[in-house]
């Protein structure tokens, strides 16, 4: 079965936003970044790759669908794993700042901080929806 269009498209894109995150991580180690290389780096690129492989998996094959349905604690635990990484992201994006590391400074680093911005916004109201819907059903079971 092929996947929709929106599908296929959401996952370009988040898979090439990925690929420039694995990109600048990858040259701060090329270009000798002292000042950027600790273990909340090491974690964001094990994710990225992580999530990379992830998302081309999931394009070619309907197997990860099915085994997130057939074992939804797999949901929470890559959701706990997404969490993880917005606030890594956001930690070693502050501490770079903080450390004033220059050879850190490109538009690559702004990008990782605003996506985890945005997927972490996103995440509350994914949570305020859920809470919320959560409310609606208790209130429908109590009458």
């Amino acid at each position: 079965m092929t996947p929709p269009t929106i599908t296929i498209v959401t996952l370009l894109i988040g898979t090439s936003l990925q690929a420039c995150i694995l990109y600048y991580l990858n040259n701060l180690q090329k270009i000798g970044c002292e000042c950027a290389m600790n273990s909340k780096r090491n974690f964001i690129f094990g994710y990225t790759i992580f999530n990379i492989l992830f998302g081309v998996t999931n394009l070619f094959t309907d197997k990860v669908t099915k085994f997130l349905t057939k074992y939804p604690a797999a949901i929470f635990g890559l959701s706990v794993l997404m969490i993880t990484n917005i606030i890594v992201t956001l930690l070693y994006i502050e501490d770079i700042k903080k450390a004033n590391c220059k050879c850190s400074e490109s538009v690559f680093r702004d990008m990782m901080y605003y996506l985890a911005i945005i997927n972490a916004c996103l995440y509350a109201l994914g949570g305020l929806i859920a809470l919320y819907g959560l409310y609606m059903f208790s209130t429908i079971m109590k009458k």
